[in-house]
């Protein structure tokens, strides 16, 4: 089971599973997909689909960052946000990537190809991976800290602070960067000896490196690298998103019946919050899930690999699922700006010249006001869970 989301393909790469086999495995010549359908697939998605919502995605995270930089949007959630646009920045730099040697391959497919086979083992195989789990952490993470605002409004503050955020966010990248460095020398470029004279790259060829060539190794590790970076985030996810949806809604029901007007205003602005991050998990999941279902069967699914009799239906596949994973990282901006009127508003103010405006804001300034806001939250918490 390969931890890739379709890059060996979009590089032009046999799948790690396959290894840069020379031949290809034809048990039967029936295909559910034919060699003409893949192709009109892959210049949709290559030279349509996927440059179109990179681009779009790579310069909403521009303007998230900018907007989230902004001295008033500056808070642990929002750190968590920026880290998001961040990686999220990185996987689409990938995908520009994949579409700038696809694109010269067409016009020149050897040096195409060359540049692909070059540019895989560090962008394809290792930084892409490592962009794209990152990004899933992170997911969890803000799913995680909302849970906890919602169910424990009280000890949040102390929880989800700054200090504890940051302290996450740099262990979520250090550590997935180290345990993913594997994938970084499984491959090694080879120059023919008869071309190892000239200055030109003709003879040069992709191939395993001693490390890679331990396949034992990478399908155990690529397995447990699968469960733990995606199918657990993805299960996590929709199982703390569904008790936020509950507890939220549940509370929203009886929330204008109780609290002062500073509590109510507080309690809305979480349940916006709420509703935008829940709304951001479940467009992880439903992207996500599409490549993690892909790992499965290619792992159980007999034929079902790169080289394999149902490698036409493999490669689509893996085009869709490297769409969705892409238009995964290139919505949270519109998501921000449809659903956070804090956010909106700040974008206008930093890029239309908007004139700030007086905002009402919770007096929380004392502890007291604080804490019985916390009082109200928490008792309209326990009043719904009984009810």
């Amino acid at each position: 089971m390969h931890d890739s989301s379709g890059l060996h393909i979009a590089f032009g790469i046999l799948s790690a599973d396959d290894s840069l086999c020379e031949t290809v495995q034809n048990k039967s010549d029936l295909h559910v997909i034919t060699n003409e359908t893949l192709d009109i697939v892959w210049r949709i998605f290559v030279f349509g689909l996927i440059p179109i919502f990179s681009v779009f995605g790579f310069v909403g995270n521009i303007l998230s960052l900018a907007v989230l930089y902004h001295n008033r949007m500056r808070n642990p959630t929002n750190f968590c946000l920026s880290a998001l646009a961040l990686a999220d920045l990185g996987f689409l730099a990938q995908s520009l990537l994949f579409v700038g040697t696809n694109i010269q391959r067409e016009l020149d497919s050897a040096l195409g190809e060359q540049r692909s086979q070059m540019l895989y083992p560090w962008f394809g195989a290792y930084a892409s991976l490592v962009a794209a789990r990152i990004s899933s952490c992170l997911i969890l993470l803000l799913t995680i800290e909302r849970f906890i605002a919602v169910c424990f409004p009280i000890r949040a503050k102390l929880i989800c602070n700054t200090r504890c955020t940051l302290a996450c966010l740099i262990a979520i990248c250090l550590v997935t960067s180290i345990v993913f460095l594997p994938y970084a020398f499984k491959y090694k470029i080879v120059y023919d000896q008869k071309n190892a004279t000239q200055t030109t790259l003709t003879g040069m060829h992709l191939t395993l490196s001693k490390l890679g060539k331990n396949k034992a190794f990478f399908e155990v590790y690529g397995i447990i690298l699968n469960i733990v970076y995606r199918f657990i985030p993805i299960i996590l996810v929709l199982v703390l998103n569904c008790r936020i949806i509950i507890i939220t809604r549940k509370t929203c029901s009886t929330r204008k019946l109780m609290g002062t007007l500073d509590a109510k205003i507080y309690s809305n602005e979480q349940t916006r919050i709420t509703l935008m991050l829940v709304t951001i998990s479940l467009l992880f999941v439903l992207c996500t899930l599409p490549g993690a279902m892909q790992s499965i069967l290619s792992h159980y699914a007999d034929g079902y690999t790169m080289t394999g009799q149902y490698r036409y239906a493999f490669q689509c596949f893996s085009y869709v699922a490297y769409f969705l994973e892409t238009l995964n990282c290139s919505l949270n901006f519109f998501i921000y700006m449809v659903m956070s009127k804090k956010f909106h508003r700040t974008y206008k103010e930093i890029f239309c010249c908007l004139k700030k405006q007086m905002h009402y804001q919770v007096p929380c300034n004392s502890k007291e006001s604080l804490r019985g806001i916390q009082r109200s939250e928490t008792r309209l918490l326990h009043s719904s869970m009984k009810g």
